[in-house]
């Protein structure tokens, strides 16, 4: 489990990774967490401005595979509804293999739960 005290986040980490975050002023490391909720950001406290990234798992997220230039291939974006985010991550197959799979099992528990209610 881990803690974010300024959002009151408590959720088991199904995957963690470090990772570069494109800024306009530059990459700032720090470290993804994967929940079953959401994909979380937090910033290196070495950083010059520490900062967290919230991306709940709603109809509005979106990740994908990305490429810089057709030669950095280990990039993803992550889109909330509002922002859009570029993380630079070696493991970035398997990251976006394992957000679809939770989406997937929240949409057919969210199916499922609507047709028990059904009469």
């Amino acid at each position: 489990m881990f803690r974010v005290d300024t959002a009151k986040i408590e959720e088991k980490i199904v995957k963690q990774a470090y990772v570069s975050n494109l800024k306009s002023n530059g990459l700032a490391g720090g470290i993804l967490y994967l929940t079953e909720k959401r994909v979380f950001f937090k910033s290196n406290d070495s950083e010059f401005k520490t900062y967290q990234l919230d991306f709940p798992f709603n109809s509005s997220f979106k990740c994908k595979s990305f490429s810089v230039l057709g030669l950095i291939k280990n990039a993803m974006t992550i889109y909330n509804g509002v922002s859009m985010e570029l993380f630079f991550l070696d493991d970035k197959k398997n990251w976006l293999a394992e957000i679809e799979k939770i989406q997937n099992q929240s949409t057919n528990q969210t199916g499922n739960s609507n047709e028990s209610n059904n009469p």
